[in-house]
């Protein structure tokens, strides 16, 4: 489809289309934050990548000369703003409820969800790679990449660091996965030790800070721990929309043009990474100097590194299996909705 073509396709978008394109936003949220899971490869398989990305180029200096010099609509118009707006709202949502169920279902169902991860990974690859052709460029991409993803899952967990100026770093980094499909910037800030800190126990206390709110009761405000975890998640976000715009400079020339070469390697290195969603593993926490295991500011034990092994035949592992298909076959499906959307 030309420049021509596409424009026209979405200035013609009516009211249900932006609400599926907040649908669609709020998967590509769910992915983010997920630890192994790439929002940008849910991109691609929901067929908004592209638009994603040449959309977050244009906003740059030239757009805000635009914004300045003829206007909000003008502007909106030419960064696509109804559509960004529409995604990043999904992917808003997404950090708010997804938050809170993912806390719970880690807690109580962990072995479960990553069977349902680590399906969903594996559909994915299987879903870029069918589409590729096998030459040995490619192959050879993706074995390298496999090779890549596999050296990083099993690289050791950095301890938590809530210093600010990293947590800035740590949103720059989060929004690869939103960028650059394959590479998840949750299993990224798993890597760096701040996962938990920066998409779980901030976004929960945002969340908890807005229900006070909605209740006026600012009692809570004044703990130390509260306007830590605030303005942990002031910094996040802060580094993520810095990082999203300059990452989207530079890969929307790259991905068109090393489109095949691009998706191998990403294709590969979603393979590699599997063992990052290994479902049968224990978590090791952080010790002091006398054995006890660290508290974080934000009140939980922090893992320092995982410990991953063979399950055994039993019921439990029946279930696992079930939802490995399940998370495989979903992505399947989606791919076979949009094969036929499009023809």
């Amino acid at each position: 489809m030309d420049p021509k073509q596409k424009r026209k396709k979405y200035s013609s978008r009516k009211g249900i289309d932006y609400f599926f394109l907040v649908i669609k936003g709020l998967l590509m949220g769910t992915a983010n934050k997920v630890p192994g899971v790439s929002g940008g490869t849910i991109a691609i398989i929901l067929d908004f990548y592209e638009e994603l990305i040449n959309s977050l180029k244009k906003l740059n200096l030239k757009s805000l000369l635009v914004l300045r010099k003829r206007g909000f609509k003008a502007f909106m118009q030419r960064v696509n703003g109804a559509f960004l707006v529409a995604i990043f709202s999904g992917t808003i949502i997404s950090y708010f409820s997804i938050s809170i169920l993912l806390d719970y279902l880690f807690e109580h169902y962990g072995n479960w969800v990553w069977s349902f991860f680590f399906g969903l990974i594996l559909g994915t690859a299987h879903s870029i790679w069918r589409k590729l052709p096998a030459t040995k460029k490619t192959i050879g991409l993706g074995v390298a990449g496999a090779i890549i993803g596999i050296l990083l899952s099993f690289l050791d967990p950095m301890p938590e660091n809530s210093n600010y100026l990293f947590v800035f770093f740590c949103g720059f980094i989060s929004v690869c996965g939103m960028s650059l499909p394959g590479l998840s910037g949750s299993f990224l800030l798993i890597l760096l030790g701040n996962y938990a800190l920066c998409m779980v126990y901030s976004v929960n206390e945002l969340y908890a800070s807005i229900g006070d709110i909605i209740q006026w009761d600012f009692s809570h405000f004044s703990e130390e721990g509260r306007q830590h975890l605030l303005l942990i998640m002031l910094l996040f976000v802060s580094g993520s929309i810095v990082g999203i715009v300059l990452l989207a400079q530079i890969l929307s020339h790259f991905i068109q043009k090393y489109e095949h070469n691009t998706l191998s390697l990403i294709a590969g290195f979603l393979l590699g990474s599997l063992g990052t969603v290994w479902p049968w593993k224990l978590e090791h926490y952080l010790l002091d100097s006398y054995g006890n295991p660290v508290i974080s500011k934000s009140g939980r034990f922090i893992v320092n590194n995982y410990q991953r092994y063979f399950p055994e035949i039993n019921a439990n592992l029946i279930m696992n299996l079930v939802l490995i298909l399940f998370g495989f076959f979903l992505i399947y499906l989606i791919d076979k909705y949009q094969k036929v959307s499009r023809t």
